[in-house]
C-alpha cells in the first residue's frame, strides 16, 4: 500500500510529548481508514490499485473458507492493527492467527505475533514491505511472511522464521504452501498467469473446501 506521508525522524520537541502518550490513546485517536503507527505518527494509506484489491480478496476468501472449515484459527485483513511496541503498529494486508494465539486478539488490536502474514506490494511500498516490515515481523516472531508482487512471481519473496531469523522459501513445484496452514496451497499459475484470477468456486472445490 502506498502512503500519503513519508516515515521520517521525529523532532525532539514532538518526541517529548509522545513519551507521555499511551498506546491506548493512539488507538482511540486513530483515523478510520487504514493506517500504520510509525514512531508515534499515523501513516495514512492511499487507495490501492484494482489488481491489489482483487488479489487480496481472492486470497482472503480462500484462506478464510479453508481455516473456517477446519477450525484452524482466525483471519483478518486490513484495518486491524498488530502491536509492535507502544509507539508502533502495522495493519497487514492479510494475517492468520492460529487457535493457540487467539487469546492475543482484543477488541481493536492484536498483541502477539501472527502465525502467517501476507503483504501485497504496491508501486511505492517495496522498500517498506521488503526491508522495514521484514525486520519488524522477524523481531516480533511472525512465523511466516509472504511478500507478493502482483505482477511477478520472481519478484515475490517467501520467508519462514528459523531460529529467530527469516530464511527464504523456494517452491520448486510452483505450488505455494505454508506450514502454518497444513494442506492449503496456491498454484503460482493462479496468481501470475498474466490472465484474470481463476474462478474461486473452482479453487475451493480443488482444495476440498466444498
Amino acid at each position: 500500500m502506498s502512503d500519503q506521508k513519508e516515515e521520517s525522524d521525529i523532532p525532539p520537541s514532538q518526541l517529548a510529548i509522545m513519551k507521555k502518550i499511551k498506546f491506548e490513546d493512539y488507538l482511540e485517536a486513530a483515523p478510520e481508514n487504514k493506517c500504520d503507527l510509525v514512531d508515534g505518527n499515523y501513516i495514512i494509506h492511499s487507495p490501492a490499485s484494482f489488481r491489489h484489491v482483487e488479489l487480496r480478496q481472492f486470497l482472503v476468501i480462500i484462506i478464510a473458507l479453508f481455516i473456517e472449515k477446519y477450525e484452524l484459527g482466525k483471519l483478518f485483513s486490513e484495518n486491524f492493527p498488530i502491536k509492535l511496541n507502544d509507539k508502533n503498529w502495522r495493519e497487514p494486508d492479510i494475517a492468520f492467527v492460529s487457535q493457540k494465539n487467539l487469546d492475543k486478539i482484543h477488541q481493536n488490536v492484536f498483541t502477539g505475533a501472527p502465525d502467517f502474514i501476507i503483504e501485497i506490494i504496491s508501486e511505492d511500498s517495496r522498500y517498506r514491505d521488503e526491508v522495514r516490515k521484514r525486520a519488524e515481523y522477524e523481531r516480533l516472531g511472525v512465523g511466516e511472511y509472504w511478500i507478493l508482487d502482483p505482477e511477478s512471481y520472481t519478484q515475490s519473496t517467501f520467508l519462514k522464521l528459523k531460529k529467530s531469523k527469516y530464511i527464504e522459501i523456494e517452491f520448486k513445484s510452483g505450488k505455494l504452501e505454508t506450514s502454518n496452514i497444513p494442506d492449503l496451497y496456491f498454484k503460482s499459475e493462479w496468481i501470475w498467469s498474466g490472465k484474470e484470477l481463476p474462478n474461486i468456486l473452482n479453487i475451493i472445490k480443488e482444495l476440498g473446501i466444498v
